[in-house]
């Protein structure tokens, strides 16, 4: 009883416990390493499938923006070169063959405009009043003018693919001789390409495209690596395929009929996971490095330390000396003892001990002595009384007991007298021989209800001990 477990140090069988256990923390160690850096790589895909779509974002932003803007510069220099030029541009319209005004307004244009290919002036209804390609406009043109006609403020730009001279539009109206009359200037599409090039980031693709909803399609028009020339089946892709693009993100350009879009390269994906994956790798092998080296030493330190921890662990509950409960330990110990006896119907005794005669022997041969004779009265009183029965130090010369399961208070009295015979024996230390007595109080729990509190019962019946301890030790010292 309270007999410390030394845990089976140095028996073959707790060593080959241990080297299993080995065997199976290192296989742990291993199989959840893989599954963690596996984990890791899953979730570092997709954080790189959100930086690149973040990223992509902000970048058709900056696409519709470059676009959008520039669209807007050269419109207002063309509406502020239109109402400083009307009359210029009256007199080629009424006289569209008149060579030197054309060269004239040509001369000037190019000041301003030098990505322009030609110009043109028509008629609300779509009508060349003069063309630099030569008096024809294609419908798709037509519709654009008419249209703009109606509403100067409407979205109307978008690829020409001319085969000549692939352009974009720049409209603006004028009202001359007292006719709506539309001016508008061909910009090359290579001024566009110019644009998307100077936005697009390494490892992404920038298109702008026409979308039909009612045909689920997407017309592209531009991409930073050129332009339509034509309606060729590879210009045009399915919504669906539009929006499998990888990370991909779309935007609007206002005043347009383009939706700009913005995806990563195949390219950089590929490499940015080829890069995780070899990160991934070594991250793996250093672990399986680590643990072969490093896991076994961690291992034999804890085996040999085992033992420290549970010692440790065990005086927190002990009196360091005599190897009995302590003082916290022995109130856990009776309060589950009033428990007990509450639950069966049974009665229970505590058992305050004081030894008379002890300070004199402790000044008399010294402290070695004096923990010797603690020691030895701890060791019979644990020969003594049952196994069932707890005993404790609570410091000094004071020692307490709880005896189970008491029939009848007299046993409490035989107990007594036993402790009393059993302790006052001489003692034998370094060839001294040496005595001690004892004074010893008790209080019996016979007679309780199961709504008391076991540790006010508890505290109690501590007390009520100590009290009667104290009665007979002023006997025993008036008896001297």
């Amino acid at each position: 009883m309270n007999s410390f477990n030394d845990l089976g140090a140095g028996q073959p069988h707790g060593r080959l416990i241990h080297l299993r256990t080995l065997v199976f923390v290192l296989l742990a160690y291993f199989v959840f390493s893989g599954a963690y850096l596996w984990q890791t790589y899953q979730l570092n895909k997709q954080y790189l499938t959100r930086i690149h779509q973040s990223q992509n974002r902000i970048e058709v932003k900056g696409v519709v923006g470059i676009v959008h803007n520039n669209l807007l510069d050269l419109r207002r220099s063309l509406k502020l070169f239109v109402n400083a030029h009307q009359v210029l541009i009256a007199d080629l319209a009424l006289h569209p063959k008149d060579e030197v005004l054309h060269d004239e307004l040509y001369e000037k244009l190019m000041r301003y405009f030098p990505e322009m290919g030609g110009f043109t002036i028509a008629d609300a209804q779509g009508n060349a009043l003069f063309d630099d390609f030569g008096g024809t406009i294609s419908d798709i043109c037509r519709r654009d003018i008419q249209h703009f006609a109606q509403n100067p403020h409407a979205g109307l730009m978008q690829l020409h693919p001319n085969p000549v001279f692939p352009h974009v539009d720049l409209m603006v109206p004028i009202n001359l001789v007292d006719k709506k009359w539309v001016f508008f200037i061909n910009i090359s599409a290579k001024k566009v390409v110019e644009w998307l090039q100077h936005v697009t980031l390494e490892g992404t693709h920038s298109l702008l495209v026409k979308i039909d909803r009612q045909k689920q399609v997407a017309l592209i028009d531009f991409s930073e690596q050129g332009y339509r020339h034509s309606y060729p089946r590879q210009w045009q892709m399915s919504l669906s395929a539009l929006n499998a693009l990888p990370n991909v993100a779309m935007k609007k350009i206002p005043g347009t009929l383009w939706t700009a879009v913005v995806y990563s390269s195949q390219e950089a994906l590929a490499q940015d996971q080829k890069q995780l994956r070899q990160a991934v790798m070594r991250a793996l092998g250093l672990l399986v490095v680590l643990g072969a080296i490093f896991l076994p030493i961690i291992l034999y330190f804890d085996y040999k330390t085992h033992k420290a921890r549970a010692q440790v662990a065990y005086l927190a509950y002990h009196d360091p000396l005599t190897r009995l409960l302590n003082r916290l330990q022995f109130k856990e110990r009776l309060i589950q003892s009033v428990q007990l006896a509450k639950r069966n119907k049974k009665s229970i005794a505590v058992l305050f001990l004081d030894l008379n005669g002890f300070k004199p022997i402790n000044d008399k041969h010294g402290h070695e002595v004096g923990d010797e004779v603690l020691k030895v009265v701890a060791q019979r009183l644990k020969a003594t009384l049952r196994a069932s029965d707890v005993i404790a130090r609570l410091g000094g010369d004071e020692f307490v007991v709880v005896l189970t399961d008491i029939h009848h208070p007299e046993d409490v009295l035989k107990i007594v007298d036993k402790l009393e015979e059993v302790i006052k024996a001489p003692i034998e230390v370094n060839g001294s021989s040496v005595s001690v007595s004892v004074s010893i109080g008790y209080a019996l729990l016979d007679d309780f209800t199961e709504a008391d509190d076991a540790e006010k019962v508890a505290d109690t019946l501590i007390k009520q001990a100590d009290m009667h301890m104290y009665q007979v030790k002023k006997a025993h010292h008036q008896s001297i």
